[in-house]
């Protein structure tokens, strides 16, 4: 019965410690995909840029 008891408590420790690295991990995973999205913008934006210049220089 005190087995039963313990293996229960670790249990539940163990899901609660694991649910909370699963949040953490979804959070800076969201995190990690807005500022993935936010440098390709960036890079698209660069590239447009460089693309107007030439298109100016051209003329």
């Amino acid at each position: 019965m005190v087995v039963k008891l313990l293996e229960m408590v670790l249990l539940k420790g163990l899901t609660i410690k694991v649910k909370r690295w699963l949040y953490i991990w979804e959070v800076n995973g969201i995190t990690l995909v807005i500022l993935l999205c936010k440098i390709i913008d960036n890079i698209n934006q660069r590239k447009e840029k460089m693309l107007f210049i030439q298109d100016m220089l051209k003329i």
